[in-house]
């Protein structure tokens, strides 16, 4: 480690325990990451984690990863700690979802009792142990409500009625944990581009809590995930969804929390779709994005391999690393009260 990544990874440090909310950078990017935390998404390992930056050769701000409730609605100390003793910042996605089964309503874990109090002793615990950890965090509910996949979705709880439920049982976790004074936690709202199905009340905005209750909005958007899937070109595929992502609010941060593309689709590769996304963000095309995540992952859908990682092939590695030594992106992270 040469000097001035040790003073950064100092500095970093100091301001982790300094127990303030991540901000925006006032120019450029953060980088984060799902560095390959298994299928379930939560086995957070230092090998899991160097094993990344060594593929990357950049650091990720934050490190993304799930909190599924069929393991208890237990804050993930653990994780947490792996992550502050490897100097990045969690995000932690709370899943109330009580399988890793896809497109089915949630029951278990219903927004209906989520939002009625049925599991505030829990949560209540669990906003204790994140103020108890100390760190700034970002933490997500409802990741990428307006799509279909996920038992949370208005599609699987009354369609619009569903949407209204969705924003009560955001707003009530958050009025918990600020009750317990977690204080140190960045909320986040996170859609995906796509809305499925593409209904008035199933669009990004519909789900939308509020500013009050919200710090950082977020977006998914990925290139082709199958080879029968076209993949469209990054910014005509994207410029409308910024658009609309603007639209939510003119006041918070934006970001990008998960994009990735997979080999072999056409007519645009996955080096192509990748450069275009470096290209847009290095031409200032989308201003009021502050950080782009990417998911790096192989896994099965749909019987089906779908592999967006960074290392697919040493032609994406080169261009990855490459774009990884961008001036776009920050080397420091900016919290409140600095």
């Amino acid at each position: 480690m040469d000097v001035q990544s040790r003073s950064q990874r100092l500095h970093l440090l100091l301001l982790l325990l300094l127990k303030k909310r991540l901000l925006p950078p006032p120019n450029g990017l953060y980088f984060g990451a799902f560095p390959d935390l298994s299928g379930s998404e939560d086995d957070v390992t230092p090998k899991r984690l160097d094993d990344f930056l060594q593929l990357s050769q950049r650091k990720p701000i934050w490190v993304y990863f799930s909190q599924n409730w069929m393991d208890g609605i237990v804050f993930p100390k653990a994780s947490v700690e792996c992550i502050r003793a490897w100097v990045a910042i969690p995000f932690i996605r709370l899943m109330n979802r009580s399988s890793l089964e896809s497109y089915q309503k949630e029951e278990v874990f219903s927004l209906e009792k989520i939002a009625s109090g049925q599991f505030d002793p829990q949560l209540r615990a669990w906003a204790r142990d994140a103020k108890a950890a100390g760190i700034p965090m970002l933490v997500e509910f409802g990741t990428e409500v307006n799509g279909d996949w996920f038992g949370w979705s208005g599609v699987w709880n009354g369609g619009a009625k569903g949407a209204e439920r969705f924003k009560d049982a955001y707003r009530h976790i958050v009025s918990l944990f600020r009750e317990e004074g977690a204080d140190n936690i960045a909320w986040c709202f996170h859609v995906d581009a796509s809305s499925v199905p593409e209904e008035s009340w199933n669009n990004m905005k519909a789900y939308y809590p509020w500013d009050a209750w919200v710090d950082w909005i977020g977006v998914s958007i990925y290139g082709s995930q199958s080879i029968s899937e076209e993949c469209i070109e990054f910014q005509k595929r994207f410029d409308d969804f910024y658009r609309e992502l603007c639209e939510i609010s003119s006041e918070k941060s934006l970001g990008i929390f998960e994009f990735g593309v997979i080999e072999g689709a056409a007519p645009v590769s996955k080096h192509q779709w990748l450069e275009q996304l470096f290209s847009a963000f290095e031409a200032g095309r989308y201003p009021r994005i502050k950080a782009i995540s990417a998911w790096h992952e192989r896994f099965e859908d749909n019987g089906e391999v779908v592999d967006p990682r960074i290392d697919s092939s040493s032609d994406v590695l080169d261009l990855w690393r490459r774009k990884m030594k961008s001036p776009i992106f920050v080397n420091e992270a900016v919290f409140s009260g600095m």
